[in-house]
Order: C-alpha cells, then structure tokens, then sequence
C-alpha cells in the first residue's frame, strides 16, 4: 500500500475523531459533499486538497505521521499557566524561546554566560512546568510542539505583542533584507475570506522556510521574523475628524 493512501486513511480516522462531517468540511471548501466522499472512497486528491482539509480539523501531516508511527501527538500551545510562569519571568522566557529555535542548552549557555547554577534552576524549571524534560548530558525533550502556536488574548500574547509594536514596527524597513508592505481597502465578505485564506497561506509558507533552515549551523543564520496581521480596521484620523478643521486632529496627535 502507497505511503499516499496510508496518510489519507489517517486523515479519515482524524476527521472522525474531530467531530467534523464530511458535509461541514465540503462547505468549509466551498465543493460538494459527493466530491469530498469521492476523494475519501477512491483515495485520491491533491496535496493541496490534503493540506486544507487537515487544517479544518486542526492538524497537519506531521501530526498524522506521528499518529501512524503510534506516537503521541505534543500539545501545539502552553496552558494558562505555563504562560503566566513563562511572561512573569524573562529569563525563563528568553530560554524557552531559544529552546524552540533549536538552540542547545549549551549553546545558550555560553551565547549568554549563564552561571551553572541559574543554568540548571531555569531547565528544572521548564521542566515543573511539564514544558520539557532535562535529561542527563545536557539534553532536553519538550513535551510540547516546539513549533508552537501563541493564543490571542492571553498574557503572554499581550506582552509579545507590546514588544513587537515598540520594537519591531519601530523602523524604517530601508535596509538589505528588510520589507514592509502596508495596505488598506475595502472588501466584500468574499474577499475578506480569501484575504484570510492567502494569509493563513503565507505565514505556513513561512513556516516551513523556518523549519528547513533549522537545520543549519547558527553561523550560517540570521535571526528574523515576518509579521501578517489581517482584521477590520479604519484609521483613528477618519473616525475623529469633523470635516471642518484639516490639521487640528493631526496636531493634536503629535503631541
């Protein structure tokens, strides 16, 4: 049996166990039910197909591979109170963070020349917090998905978030290597729908450049990161403006 048709009846198994229809996943992709029924019977679509069906369950192909192996499936985001012990402590932040970039403990270490003892206290307790297991010889084993999810509208969300827009959106992104695109319009419910659907395209796109080049030495890397934010938005100066004054909001706005 084809590698092909063995992660299709995987998927099959994990609609089942997702509570979702065939006729509810034929709507979220805009086809029939007979043709998704089509593609389950004769075992056949496109990886394109594929990709789209695991994400309305909330899956992807590692996991399904992960689950054919008899493996156990990580969770993909902390608890509440993982994150509440991981914002309320940088230090334990910042290692957590290098950790999931595939840093060793070793190399964090010595990047930072972290003393022995704080050393061994943050990795105990990453590993209190069920997010890891501190093995001997300086290893680790996360008992998460290092390719973790932040959830909107938790603490730690909330505090990444402030950092990002003091921080990162506090430049001129005139530099080699660097791109910012800002857009506004207006768009049917349709289009919004599809800007969403490109979006959700591009950040796994994204995704996946990451993961491969994880595999290269820190010397052949430079740290980055990408920012894509869609939502209903209209400028401040439009909602405050009277129509009557054409400086006096921009004014007081500077100051």
């Amino acid at each position: 049996m084809s590698q092909s048709i063995v992660l299709i009846q995987q998927l099959k198994k994990a609609i089942k166990q997702s509570g979702k229809s065939y006729g509810e996943i034929a709507k979220e992709l805009n086809c029939s039910l007979s043709n998704v029924k089509r593609m389950f019977s004769q075992e056949k679509m496109t990886l394109e197909r594929f990709d789209e069906i695991c994400q309305i369950i909330g899956t992807d192909i590692f996991d399904l591979v992960l689950q054919m192996r008899g493996e156990d499936v990580v969770p993909k985001s902390l608890s509440k109170s993982q994150e509440q012990s991981l914002v309320t402590d940088s230090g334990l932040f910042v290692y957590f963070y290098l950790l999931t970039r595939d840093w060793s403990p070793r190399d964090i270490a010595d990047r930072f020349n972290v003393r022995a003892d704080i050393h061994s206290r943050i990795l105990l307790d990453l590993e209190k917090l069920e997010i890891l297991e501190y093995l001997p010889n300086e290893k680790v084993r996360f008992c998460i998905d290092k390719r973790i999810q932040w959830r909107t509208g938790t603490p730690i969300f909330d505090a990444l978030f402030g950092t990002v827009s003091q921080e990162f959106l506090a430049h001129s992104f005139g530099d080699t290597g660097e791109f910012l695109c800002f857009l506004t319009g207006e768009f049917s419910e349709h289009s919004a729908a599809l800007l969403n659907k490109k979006s959700e395209d591009y950040a796994r796109d994204i995704s996946q450049i990451i993961a491969i080049d994880k595999a290269l030495p820190k010397t052949k890397t430079v740290a980055a990161a990408a920012l894509l934010a869609v939502r209903p938005w209209i400028f401040s100066l439009l909602q405050t403006w009277d129509g009557k004054n054409r400086d006096s909001v921009i004014e007081n706005r500077k100051k």
